[in-house]
């Protein structure tokens, strides 16, 4: 049979007979559809229509280039062919035919500004930026072609996303203990340490991230020159040097039981300032005595030393015969010591004749009180 006139029979069971029948055509059955005319063995073939006009079997299509080898092709170079040549493919998705890493099944690199899966739009990874400053947290990455929120940005990396002030390159406050900038070290302040006690000069400083060599975090030390004065140091008493940097020479302290001002040696502290009930003197030879010390008024002959010079003050008069026997008219108070030409005692009754003193025997008939007792060759 040729329903469609055009022909060509169609590829059915024949009918065998001597004579010719209405719509059928004599020994052709190669129609491959017998209801479309335009469809024969003798049919212009249409290129990518989808449909065997001329009925080969095949369909003639357009084959796109594969440059890069990688399954997908572009049209910068096509070929009319029913069967596929050499280094062409269906497809013309690819959006880049130099890059086998490019092309439809290819799995998109975010941030890279490279559309890689030719969807035409490029992926990036979006941070959510709580604190406005530019830079998101790493915790809430999401990657799309567009921000999620107006409160995304495409940086992250910020340490303290609920402190506008930290984020990487934001200025570094010094020895703060906060990491501004992001970079995991605080900048901090070093302090050169010359004599390497360990203790640094307060007056010589740097400010850097990691620790320079001479230098070191502590700046109490008062003399960086030597190596024997720093806080660790144990001091020397009244040596006039501060060997522990606590700003004072550390001083004897006397105890003063009596409160007059000296102090007593049987009781002391070590201290650089001065403890209650203590003095830095230990002049007082009698430190349970208030009015007894260096700055007391000798009371004379009491036989108590007031003024803590090692003797108590007596009268001594003068002893001009040298007779040990002093005139009473002439006398001084002076500490009870050994006083040239003067004796404690005042009973000679004449200076000037060492045989008349109270010492001596009377002497009859001699009209003289020799032994001073106010009578007279009794």
């Amino acid at each position: 049979p040729d329903n469609d006139g055009d022909g060509f029979g169609a590829t059915v069971t024949p009918i065998l007979q001597s004579t010719p029948v209405a719509g059928y055509i004599k020994s052709d059955n190669s129609d491959c559809n017998d209801a479309d005319a335009a469809i024969n063995p003798s049919a212009t073939e249409i290129t990518g229509d989808g449909i065997d006009q001329n009925c080969d079997g095949r369909d003639k299509r357009v084959w796109y280039i594969d440059a890069d080898g990688d399954g997908f092709g572009s049209d910068s170079v096509t070929v009319e062919a029913e069967i596929q040549p050499d280094g062409f493919v269906e497809s013309n998705t690819d959006c880049d035919d130099t890059n086998a890493n490019i092309n439809p099944d290819a799995v998109e690199d975010i941030n890279d500004d490279i559309d890689q899966n030719c969807d035409g739009k490029l992926s990036v990874a979006w941070y959510k930026d709580s604190d406005g400053d530019g830079f998101g947290d790493n915790d809430t990455e999401v990657e799309d072609t567009a921000a999620p929120g107006a409160n995304y940005v495409r940086t992250g990396d910020d340490c303290n996303d609920n402190d506008g002030s930290i984020y990487p390159g934001a200025p570094e406050i010094v020895g703060d203990g906060i990491d501004q900038n992001c970079n995991g070290i605080d900048q901090t302040h070093w302090y050169a340490d010359a004599d390497g006690d360990g203790f640094g000069d307060a007056d010589n400083a740097v400010e850097s991230e990691t620790q320079p060599a001479g230098f070191v975090s502590d700046n109490t030390d008062c003399d960086d020159s030597q190596r024997d004065i720093n806080p660790n140091m144990q001091e020397i008493t009244a040596d006039g040097i501060d060997q522990d940097c606590d700003g004072s020479d550390s001083w004897i302290w006397y105890i003063d039981q009596d409160g007059d001002g000296f102090g007593d040696t049987r009781e002391t502290i070590d201290s650089p300032s001065q403890p209650i009930g203590y003095v830095a003197n230990a002049l007082d030879c009698d430190d349970f005595a208030a009015g007894v010390n260096p700055a007391a008024i000798e009371e004379t002959g009491d036989g108590i030393d007031q003024n803590c010079n090692g003797s108590d003050q007596i009268n001594w008069y003068r002893d001009v015969d040298g007779d040990s026997y002093g005139d009473p008219s002439e006398s001084i108070v002076f500490d009870a010591k050994s006083f040239g030409n003067f004796t404690p005692n005042a009973q000679d009754c004449n200076d000037y004749d060492a045989s008349v003193n109270p010492g001596v025997a009377e002497v009859p008939n001699n009209q003289i009180d020799d032994n001073c007792n106010g009578e007279i060759d009794e």
